[in-house]
């Protein structure tokens, strides 16, 4: 991920998807989806992060939806943005004045 090598490095997180645990198979779909998102693919990481927050433990549903709104928002997909800013502002997070922004620049569009 370091040297930009986006490709490369989605197929290392799969391949490390495929080879560990559950918790570290999140981990490693995070992984993935990340790298989609710094390599332009919004649209492959929405996919990979809506199947995520589906199947993610508790822990993980703040970044899963934090990723998800950021790909869906650069994706051009204001609903998915929208959904996944609606339930970060459901939880307990330190930054929901960032997030209620976020929203109501979204509803605005």
């Amino acid at each position: 991920m370091n040297s930009g090598d986006y490709d490369k490095a989605v197929t290392f997180w799969n391949q490390l998807s495929g080879e560990t645990d559950a918790e570290l198979q999140i981990v490693a779909r995070m992984g993935k989806a990340k790298c989609q998102i710094l390599a332009g693919k919004f649209a492959e990481a929405v996919t990979e992060l809506k199947d995520l927050a589906g199947v993610a433990p508790e822990g993980f549903t703040i970044p899963v939806y934090r990723e998800l709104a950021v790909a869906a928002e650069a994706a051009g997909n204001v609903n998915e943005a929208l959904s996944a800013y609606r339930k970060l502002a459901e939880l307990k997070i330190a930054d929901k004045p960032f997030v209620e922004f976020k929203i109501a620049q979204l509803e605005s569009k």
